[in-house]
């Protein structure tokens, strides 16, 4: 077994494999349907991870909601604790580019498909 470097993004990769372990470019002959289903892996993996940062986003949101509201004086006051506020700013905007994010992923993928 050798290393030779991957055409598409140069990493060391074994002369064995018929896809690029780091980015699952298809060595060898071009087969559609390898390619095809190699998009639709990197597809899901890519809408995973979108969708993980928007829950972490979420839960920030709400945690932060939920600190605003217990801490004393209880309830919505003014001015409010700086961490809870930093939570549900950060919660929100990470929830926010996440979901676009995922937007235009499936953008992208009905544009090719």
């Amino acid at each position: 077994m050798a290393l030779i470097r991957c055409p598409n993004c140069q990493a060391r990769i074994s002369n064995k494999v018929t896809v690029c372990p780091h980015c699952e470019y298809v060595l060898g002959t071009d087969l559609f349907m390898e390619s095809e289903k190699m998009a639709t892996r990197r597809y899901k993996r890519q809408r995973y991870h979108a969708l993980n940062w928007s829950y972490v986003g979420l839960t920030l949101l709400v945690f932060g909601a939920i600190w605003w509201w217990l801490v004393e004086p209880q309830g919505w006051v003014m001015p409010p604790p700086l961490t809870a506020v930093t939570m549900v700013i950060i919660g929100a905007i990470l929830y926010t580019l996440a979901r676009g994010w995922m937007l235009w992923l499936k953008m992208q993928r009905s544009r090719s498909g």
